[in-house]
């Protein structure tokens, strides 16, 4: 069987599809009930390097940013990627700081969303971090490290289950 080599612009521009974006409106719609409208951000602009995916305007005028997650097919976990380029030592997205409100992360093939606040995951984050890398490097406890092969370099993630990041995200 052949290695999975990945690419960010094909994988983004499937995430961009017509389909794609006719379920992530259905999924806002229900999230956000009092949703004016919402604005995907298609191109390669500043927002889209602050990880702005889409921006949606509530009725009470409240501007919310979302960068979307998207995986083909439902895992139990959710991938956390901590390093974007291990040739260039590049941070991934959980190590940087992003002009958002949410991660929507989404399962395509059972049409299922998760809503992860941006602030609350990222102080989870920082504060397990270590723990969760040890698990995921000893595939331990649903953990699991994943190595996404690229054309030129990988990128590096931490695949954390579904339930524990849920749970270590509510709202205290």
């Amino acid at each position: 069987m052949g290695e999975v080599i990945h690419c960010f612009e094909e994988t983004n521009g499937r995430t961009k599809s017509v389909r794609h974006l006719v379920l992530w409106d259905e999924i806002y719609r229900k999230y956000f009930p009092d949703m004016i409208f919402s604005y995907p951000n298609l191109r390669k602009n500043d927002a889209q390097f602050l990880g702005i995916d889409r921006v949606i305007v509530l009725r009470s005028t409240r501007i919310i940013r979302i960068d979307e997650k998207v995986r083909e097919k439902t895992y139990p976990d959710i991938l956390l990627e901590y390093v974007s380029n291990d040739r260039k030592n590049s941070p991934g997205w959980m190590n940087t700081d992003p002009f958002i409100d949410y991660i929507a992360y989404a399962f395509i093939d059972t049409q299922t969303c998760y809503f992860l606040s941006w602030d609350m995951l990222k102080r989870t984050w920082v504060r397990y971090f270590d723990e969760w890398l040890e698990k995921a490097k000893e595939n331990k406890e649903g953990f699991k490290h994943v190595i996404a092969k690229n054309k030129f370099f990988n990128t590096l993630s931490i695949a954390v289950p579904l339930t524990l990041l849920l749970k270590k995200n509510e709202r205290r």
